[in-house]
């Protein structure tokens, strides 16, 4: 049993046993906070659930990979992870700061978008589209332009007084393409977990936990260069589409209409663009010089 850690993370004060990595930047003092989260291994129940599942009307959560992990989210505040016998944490982890906090921060009402997003002095920009689109690999063009990363694939942004985006495990996942057309070797870096040949880049350069204003989205295309603003229903329908994060979790959990309207709360306050880029990493540039 490894000493107490305490993060702040998203916003959230976290009491945990487990060692994050990806939230190192995030450490605190232990007890520097009132503690509103707290994570911690337990041994298996034979009454766990078999397969995952939604109880309580969403208070509770359980995440099941079989012969993996379990997890239960409960109440928004509280996460059991019960690790399967000969299970590695490096098999489990990535689940646990990824549908396990999201199914946390759900429960909480917070609002979680899937999205690379990075920042400048003006703000930030937001890159949203389904896995696939290319949103590390623009937000990691645009960190090669002296851009700043905030946070990649699942990230916080509050809209109850102008939009802000909670800074995020500072690590991008890119495709092998990718990482060699940026100048790095897949077989230095770190491996997505399922075979995919994705690949963790951690950028160097500190980490700012402060919230950044968030000052425009895109939504990515792949095609010829070109940039289209949208709005009203059209720029709803498509950003939700774009940018929800586990949708059938929230289906399941009876959040639909709450998710739409923090959506919908969003696009008020920050415009939104279609952004279409080519597949072709040396033309990637002329996508990025339409935004500025």
């Amino acid at each position: 049993m490894i000493e107490r850690r305490d993060y702040c993370y998203s916003g959230l004060w976290v009491e945990t046993r487990i060692d994050i990595p990806d939230w190192a930047p995030f450490l605190v003092t232990p007890g520097s906070g009132q503690t509103q989260v707290r994570i911690e291994v337990a041994m298996a129940d034979l009454a766990m659930p078999q397969q995952s599942v939604v109880l309580d009307n969403g208070k509770t959560v359980w995440i099941v990979v079989a012969d993996v992990v379990a997890f239960k989210v409960t109440d928004g505040d509280h996460i059991i992870v019960y690790v399967a016998s000969g299970s590695g944490v490096d098999r489990w982890l990535p689940m646990l700061t990824g549908t396990a906090w999201n199914a946390l921060c759900l429960q909480r009402g917070l609002f979680l978008v899937h999205a690379s997003v990075v920042c400048n002095a003006g703000g930030a920009m937001a890159f949203c589209g389904p896995s696939g689109a290319g949103k590390s690999s623009t937000a990691a063009a645009l960190m090669a332009r002296g851009l700043h990363l905030v946070s990649d694939d699942l990230c916080r942004i509050s809209v109850a007084r102008g939009s802000c985006v909670y800074p995020a495990a500072p690590r991008l996942r890119l495709w092998a393409d990718a990482a060699r057309s940026f100048g790095f070797d897949p077989a230095v870096l770190t491996r997505e977990l399922g075979g995919r040949d994705k690949y963790f880049l951690k950028p160097l350069g500190q980490v700012d936990s402060s919230p950044v204003p968030l000052r425009v989205i895109f939504l990515l295309e792949w095609g010829e260069p070109a940039l289209v603003k949208i709005d009203g229903l059209n720029a709803l329908k498509s950003f939700v589409g774009a940018a929800t994060f586990r949708p059938q979790l929230i289906e399941q959990m009876g959040l639909v209409a709450e998710h739409w309207a923090q959506c919908l709360r969003l696009l008020q306050q920050v415009p939104v663009f279609i952004l279409r880029r080519p597949r072709d990493f040396t033309r990637l540039g002329e996508a990025l010089a339409l935004l500025g």
